[in-house]
């Protein structure tokens, strides 16, 4: 196995100084193995199953990089330790929007939790405009159920700053991490822009899933669509029951046929975006959806 190191450094301004001055607004990802989690498709949309390494390459910035580690397809081996799992963080949107789907919304989550792989530890938060820590990673399902049915019905909405939380504590732990949020309705308190939470998820290599009752917003699509494609994640359109429930077993399936692969990054200077590319070879013409890549801060050497 390898050994990841992931610092994040987040300096938060006020909010008039956030409003007034975003430049003091400041994001930094240290990083010692860059870590890529990816699923591959067909031209028919279906999973490629069962590659190796030998399968892939995987490039930055165009240059072939030497992999370090690779892990296949998602299968959680039994572990006694959730600090050594593969962990899902979920998010669950709690405030005042929330009164009229609160249960429905809670089963579908509880239902989701419990079909996850044995291997794998959950965490459950939620959050209005702050957020409470349910359940930190734990291999027992059921008990993060019943943390997460300890949720009450909040105030105001700050689904951005919220995100931002969750990968913080999610980015302290090496390994596979896999944000999966449910959204109830547009974000009407956070400070930080779609944009702030893309580029810490980005630089610390963990795909977001987005579930929305209200992607139909054409103020909610495009922001939530940026935060989960450029992270190898996907954002869901689900208003009603049945497509939340279809969100989930899709957001399952992904989790269950991932991929993940480590590589020692080249040496930089000074600030910038580094594209990252997984191809496989092996199967011309597949779909590799991961993240797009990360950024060194001005003082990374």
């Amino acid at each position: 196995m390898y050994r990841l190191a992931v610092s994040l450094c987040i300096v938060l301004a006020s909010a008039a100084t956030l409003l007034s001055q975003r430049s003091r607004t400041v994001f930094r990802a240290n990083v010692n193995s860059v870590v890529v989690t990816f699923t591959v498709s067909d031209g028919r949309g279906r999973y490629v199953k069962d590659l190796r390494q030998k399968d892939l390459q995987v490039f930055e910035d165009g240059v072939e990089q030497k992999v370090l580690s690779f892990e296949g397809q998602d299968v959680s081996a039994p572990t006694d330790s959730a600090s050594q799992a593969n962990r899902v963080w979920i998010l669950f949107d709690t405030s005042n929007v929330m009164y009229g789907g609160f249960p429905q919304a809670e089963d579908c989550i509880a239902a989701f939790t419990r079909s996850l792989a044995p291997g794998t530890a959950v965490a459950v938060y939620s959050f209005t405009r702050n957020v409470t820590r349910l359940a930190e990673p734990t291999l027992d399902h059921e008990a993060a159920v019943g943390r997460m049915r300890q949720a009450t019905v909040g105030d105001d909405t700050a689904l951005f700053d919220s995100i931002l939380v969750t990968l913080r504590d999610a980015a302290r732990l090496p390994g596979r991490n896999t944000l999966v949020v449910f959204s109830n309705g547009p974000d009407d308190s956070s400070m930080l822009t779609p944009d702030d939470v893309a580029q810490v998820a980005n630089d610390a290599g963990i795909p977001i899933y987005v579930v929305s009752t209200h992607m139909t917003d054409d103020s909610a699509q495009p922001l939530l669509s940026r935060i989960t494609a450029v992270t190898g994640g996907r954002a869901y359109d689900a208003p009603t029951l049945v497509k939340q429930q279809a969100a989930y077993r899709s957001i399952r399936e992904d989790l269950r046929n991932s991929y993940m692969v480590a590589y020692a990054p080249p040496p930089h200077s000074g600030f910038g975006f580094h594209k990252i590319e997984v191809r496989i070879p092996s199967a011309p013409g597949s779909e590799v959806r991961a993240r797009s890549g990360y950024t060194t801060p001005p003082d990374s050497d």
